[in-house]
């Protein structure tokens, strides 16, 4: 990497940011995120949403090969007019933690353990269909995510209120 004046800058800010995020969320650590230096014009930027509040900040993720490798604020956006928190300039890391599960998980004998998605989706249809016919379509309900994009949050509705019959959806804004 070349060391300009701005890459100089905007490691200090990574740096910051990075010791501000560990201060803040013990356990986590950001040390094994390292810069990758890329050719010119090897990153494409895209639009998207920031996920972790809700507040709908606009980000633009550049993507490598198959890999998100990049974020930063998008200029265009109105609520934050390029700028981000920590959250959201760390959000490509999530994707690549070592920690991150990639299979679901199910309580047998006492032990949670892996399990295939269909089993998974499949036990927590059985349990709810259970639930609503043994007390109602009322007995369940969803609580959701202030990450959830706009078209999960409007399946999630659409899915409770109006498949199930239940208002029971809460999507976190009110908590």
């Amino acid at each position: 990497m070349t060391i300009t004046r701005r890459n100089f800058i905007r490691s200090m800010a990574l740096n910051s940011a990075a010791i501000a995020a560990a201060t803040m969320f013990p356990g986590i650590s950001f040390a094994s995120w390292k810069p990758i230096d890329l050719p010119a014009g090897s990153i494409q930027w895209s639009k998207t949403p920031c996920r972790f509040c809700g507040t709908g900040c606009g980000l633009l993720v550049g993507v490598s090969g198959e890999k998100a490798v990049a974020v930063k604020g998008d200029p265009n956006c109105s609520v934050n007019k390029g700028l981000c928190c920590v959250k959201g300039y760390h959000s490509v890391q999530i994707l690549y933690g070592k920690d991150r599960f990639k299979t679901a998980y199910v309580r047998k004998n006492g032990k949670m353990v892996p399990t295939p998605i269909k089993e998974a989706l499949d036990l927590v249809a059985r349990q709810m269909k259970a639930s609503i016919d043994e007390k109602g379509k009322d007995a369940v309900s969803i609580y959701g995510s202030g990450q959830w994009s706009i078209p999960d949050g409007y399946a999630a509705s659409k899915f409770f209120k109006g498949c199930i019959g239940t208002n029971n959806v809460e999507a976190n804004a009110r908590l």
